[in-house]
Parts: structure tokens; C-alpha cells; sequence
């Protein structure tokens, strides 16, 4: 069984810096439909499960999580 990772002090930050780099890659790529950009997210993010060796049904329970996370974006519209 794969275990997950500890967490760093770093990941926040680095996650946003993440973030900051696909979001100015998306702006330098009007070319690319910006609903386009989604399948290509999740492509790497299953991408990077599958690296990790992470197993399915923790991808699933990750994805509820970052449901239910993301939803009030959609209820404070």
C-alpha cells in the first residue's frame, strides 16, 4: 500500500506557484480554447497519480475532497 506523503511547510506556496506558471502558460496560449485547458489539467493531474502510484479509489476520495473544497467558487456566483 502506497502511503501518502508528509506534509512540508512549502506546499502551499509551491502549489501556488504551480498555479501562477499554469495560469501565465494559459494566458501565452490564447491559441488554446480556455475549456481546453481543463482536460489538459486533469490529464496531468491523473498523470501524476498514477507516477506516484497512488491508488485509485485515494484518487477518488482526493477528487470528492477537492469537490467539495471548490464548490462554494459555484454557490457564491
Amino acid at each position: 500500500m502506497v502511503r501518502r506523503r508528509k506534509e512540508k511547510k512549502s506546499d502551499q506556496y509551491n502549489t501556488e506557484t504551480a498555479f501562477q506558471i499554469l495560469r501565465q502558460a494559459m494566458l501565452d496560449h490564447p491559441e488554446i480554447e480556455q475549456s481546453l485547458w481543463a482536460g489538459a489539467c486533469w490529464s496531468a493531474l491523473v498523470n501524476g497519480y498514477l507516477l506516484s502510484e497512488i491508488p485509485y479509489d485515494q484518487f477518488c476520495e482526493d477528487f470528492d475532497n477537492a469537490k467539495e473544497f471548490y464548490k462554494e467558487r459555484w454557490e457564491s456566483k
